[in-house]
């Protein structure tokens, strides 16, 4: 599964969310053109919904060159962090208590790395993750798998929050 552009990550702490486009080329050598909109809490991220996002690289021309969504966790809605730990729980719940026991830490917690195997899995099953993909089959499109980085878990306030960079892969139906 290839890797698509990550997008600028930012930390910044605001009730204000939005979604963002970015087209790029793979490479200096190539003339393939990759295009990939992101989720984020920050004011940064200006366009209100995934739909205005798809609509922009509709109008710019790049509506066929879409290959990702990227979701910034522990910045993304309280909702979809809801859903990801009910999907853990119901999937991989000795996994979890073992990662939450040790107090989620970093992404380099050794605790976490056997939640990593089925992360990807169980994020795919959510409703935020499948309202994603029914808004991109409108287009065409499909989201074709899940990957991720820097899985962790912030313990020390209720709710509890999950951490990562999400990589939605998408092709064409």
């Amino acid at each position: 599964m290839s890797r698509f552009p990550l997008l600028f990550l930012l930390l910044v702490s605001t009730a204000q969310a939005g979604w963002k486009t970015h087209v790029s080329q793979d490479d200096s050598d190539s003339t393939e053109i990759r295009a990939s909109i992101a989720f984020a809490a920050s004011p940064q991220f200006g366009l209100p919904t995934l739909q205005d996002a798809i609509a922009e690289l509709e109008d710019d021309g790049h509506i066929d060159h879409i290959k990702g969504v990227v979701l910034f966790g522990g910045h993304v809605e309280p909702s979809f962090q809801r859903e990801v730990f009910e999907q853990l729980r119901e999937h991989a719940p000795q996994l979890l208590a073992i990662a939450l026991e040790s107090g989620g830490g970093t992404y380099e917690n050794p605790k976490l790395k056997p939640l990593h195997r089925v992360f990807d899995q169980v994020v795919l099953q959510t409703a935020t993750v499948e309202a994603i993909d029914k808004q991109l089959a409108a287009i065409g499109k499909r989201v074709s798998g899940a990957s991720h980085e820097k899985l962790w878990f912030r313990k020390t306030e209720e709710p509890l929050e999950v951490h990562f960079f999400l990589y939605l892969s998408v092709e064409d139906i």
